[in-house]
């Protein structure tokens, strides 16, 4: 199983709502990259990704909800996210190690601000015909 590690400007995102992940308008997107990013980078921009080749699109959006009961907000996928490599490696790579989850709505004032990000521990390679699932728990977030 990827570890899950939160982007610390995420909450600050969150708090001056350039994030509006409780109205379920905005659009959640995940990457694959291949950079350790500090945990206080703030936006996609900054992440080395691999590249929209061999069945990797360069984006997938998330299907989500997000609720509020009882004054427990929870952000909830409601779906795994899954690659197949047609044609070669996925992305032409095989180095990738990180998935990442961002904020495709806001512009500013920071541009695709990140979530988080699940580390498989170890460089990977997709094969031609093999599959790469971004597994998500019944939950993403809560915040009480």
């Amino acid at each position: 199983m990827a570890a899950y590690l939160k982007y610390q400007p995420f909450v600050g995102s969150l708090a001056d709502a350039q994030i509006n992940a409780l109205g379920n308008t905005d659009v959640f997107k995940a990457v694959i990259h291949t950079d350790d990013a500090a945990l206080t980078t703030a936006a996609l921009a900054s992440l080395t990704q691999i590249p929209s080749a061999n069945g990797y699109p360069g984006t997938n959006a998330i299907a989500y909800t997000c609720t509020n009961t009882s004054g427990t907000v929870s952000f909830s996928p409601t779906g795994d996210i899954t690659w197949t490599a047609t044609g070669g490696n996925l992305g032409g790579v095989t180095n990738g190690q990180y998935f990442s989850v961002y904020d495709d709505t806001p512009t500013t004032p920071v541009a695709d601000p990140l979530m988080c990000r699940f580390d498989y521990g170890a460089p990977f390679t997709v094969g031609s015909g093999e599959s790469m699932t971004l597994d998500f728990d019944t939950t993403l977030f809560t915040l009480a």
